[in-house]
């Protein structure tokens, strides 16, 4: 008997039908899969999108408003500028008020660009919460939070509303800061005096003798009453290997008495003035065993009540300030208003030379650019 063809192929035909839904169904459901996760990995990538745009809105924000607080309340180029002055006052008061509001907690704004507020698809929306770090009145704490497709960031940045101390310039016992005129009355100073504002037309005046011990700078016109000033350069308080000198920027009109305790030295023991030394009646500079060096752009010795001898332990130098005419800072030096003259060191004048009365002594070198009368 033989084997039923015909049943042999309809069975066959019913297993290639199986295996080919079976095989669909796997298709199927891979293809699922595969979607699936196109779909998660999709949305993983447009929520790190949103972060990212989040907090690059976020930063950009809060950049440009430290920058704008920086700009408002930085100091004055200008330190007299009373207008400037209010302003950055009146802005880090108003900072610290926002940063003081609910106990503390600071001030939420919204944050508007382009001039509105609203939620912009392409940089979200923004705030800005300004408030005290630690409770702390100076130090404050500006955080931005950007909403971006609802994916949320924030950036702080910490800032302080204390005054920065500056070092001072020198080893001061005294500093004047003030544009004013100043006069020195019944005064001792132990240390170096300075007047740091940077003006030609300041007048200093002494009254009652005041005695400076250590190093005198100064900006502005010096004009010693009678009687003067004394100046003792005696070694640096914070560095004894340190001497101590005087300079004035502009004229000197008036008395001078100045000695040392220390040797001459580069650096050391020198009196310069900026401007026209008029000194009046009978200078005192330097003594036998500590020598004072005078540095000028023009010498003139007068006379008067207290003398008409002149000695100095030191050497003079006056020369033409370059860049000036006429009469002032030419780079002469007139001993004229004086009888004798003792200079004990060498003598330097790049202009003309106006020789005393009397005596007239120089142990060092004398060398004039001009002529000598």
């Amino acid at each position: 008997m033989k084997p039923n063809s015909k049943k042999r192929s309809s069975n066959k035909s019913g297993a290639v039908l199986v295996t080919a839904v079976a095989v669909l169904l796997i298709i199927s459901i891979l293809m699922t899969a595969t979607v699936g996760y196109v779909s998660v990995n999709r949305r993983k990538t447009n929520e790190n999108y949103s972060k990212k745009q989040a907090y690059l809105t976020a930063s950009s924000t809060l950049k440009s408003f430290i920058t704008q607080i920086q700009l408002d309340t930085a100091a004055p180029v200008d330190k007299n500028d009373t207008a400037a002055l209010s302003k950055q006052a009146e802005t880090i008061k108003a900072l610290k008020a926002l940063a003081a509001a609910d106990g503390g907690k600071g001030t939420v704004v919204d944050v508007s660009y382009n001039g509105a507020v609203k939620n912009d698809y392409r940089i979200g929306t923004t705030k800005l919460r300004i408030a005290q770090e630690g409770g702390s009145d100076t130090n404050i704490v500006v955080t931005a939070y950007t909403t971006y497709a609802k994916q949320t960031e924030k950036v702080a940045a910490h800032i302080s509303t204390k005054t920065k101390r500056k070092p001072a310039d020198f080893t001061n016992t005294i500093e004047v800061l003030g544009n004013g005129d100043v006069d020195w009355e019944n005064l001792n100073v132990i240390g170096d005096t300075a007047g740091l504002k940077n003006s030609a037309t300041i007048v200093y005046t002494f009254k009652s003798e005041p005695n400076f011990y250590g190093s005198y700078v100064m900006y502005g016109i010096m004009r010693p009453g009678t009687g003067g000033g004394t100046f003792q350069l005696k070694p640096n308080l914070i560095d004894p290997s340190r001497g101590s000198f005087v300079q004035v920027s502009e004229n000197w009109e008036g008395e001078i008495h100045a000695s040392s305790t220390m040797a001459r030295a580069d650096g050391y023991n020198y009196i310069y003035v900026g401007g026209d030394a008029k000194f009046h009646n009978s200078p005192t500079i330097g003594d036998a065993a500590h020598e004072i060096d005078l540095i000028t752009h023009k010498y003139e010795v007068l006379g008067g009540s207290g003398g008409n001898d002149y000695v100095q332990y030191g050497n003079v130098y006056v020369y033409k300030l370059e860049g000036t005419t006429g009469t002032k800072r030419n780079g002469d030096c007139d001993f004229r208003g004086h009888t004798n003259v003792t200079i004990h060191g060498d003598l330097n004048v790049q202009g003309n030379l106006y020789m005393p009365s009397g005596d007239f002594t120089v142990t060092g070198n004398i060398r004039v650019g001009g002529t000598i009368d």
